[in-house]
């Protein structure tokens, strides 16, 4: 089971000496059969998986509520790496919804989900476990009216030792929250045919969030790549 709590500490100013009395618990909330994902920014809104039912959910650490927000299937026992982020107000959340294979968006406030299909362009392979080391990473713009999904790609020989060939494929897809098109942004595939192997690890990548440019982080250097995506 998955136990989330809330607290609330308050202590005067300078009363940090070794006599300070430990906070009582304010909130304890204990789901069963339950996957912890996440959490927004705040702290506030918890995301989970319920197990019992395959529903992510979203948690309320102010009251206690929780409602549902998408369907989820298992891949091979994990929940953790579902992507998804909040809006910077936390007045929506967005998350994948791999049953239909859709992104959710959740207006927190009005407690309602509203599908947007993803098309041809999402690389369906990013949504398996053993397909991707970085997975798919969601970013919202600003004025909330586009999701950025950045999804890497394993390609043969991936980290392995003392091989060559290795490669990823890096995708950046946008999709327009107004009229439910996925656009692919860029497409990059990087490979390197030296023979120690492991030189093809991409650890991190991301969309600016102008949705200009992308950056990934590629190889034991750690070096970073940058372009301009298309408009």
């Amino acid at each position: 089971g998955l136990a989330l709590a809330a607290s609330l500490i308050v202590a005067p100013l300078g009363a940090y000496a070794a006599d300070v009395p430990t906070p009582e618990l304010k909130d304890s909330y204990v789901l069963d059969n339950s996957f912890y994902v996440g959490h927004s920014p705040s702290g506030r809104y918890v995301l989970y998986v319920d197990e019992s039912t395959g529903k992510t959910c979203l948690l309320d650490a102010k009251d206690g509520s929780h409602v549902e927000v998408a369907n989820v299937k298992d891949n091979d026992g994990n929940y953790y790496d579902l992507p998804f982020c909040f809006s910077a107000k936390e007045d929506f959340l967005y998350c994948l919804d791999n049953t239909n294979y859709s992104v959710a968006v959740f207006d927190i406030s009005k407690g309602k989900s509203e599908e947007y299909p993803l098309d041809s362009n999402f690389p369906s392979a990013a949504l398996e476990d053993d397909s991707s080391y970085g997975g798919v990473k969601f970013q919202i713009s600003k004025d909330n009216k586009s999701l950025c999904i950045t999804s890497i790609v394993c390609g043969p020989n991936w980290g392995t030792v003392a091989s060559n060939g290795a490669s990823a494929t890096i995708v950046f897809n946008v999709v327009d929250l107004k009229n439910g098109n996925t656009t692919s942004k860029c497409e990059y595939t990087l490979s390197d045919d030296r023979p120690l192997g492991n030189v093809c690890f991409v650890s991190n990548a991301w969309i600016s969030n102008d949705g200009k440019y992308g950056y990934v982080v590629h190889g034991n250097s750690d070096a970073i790549l940058t372009w301009r995506l298309l408009t």
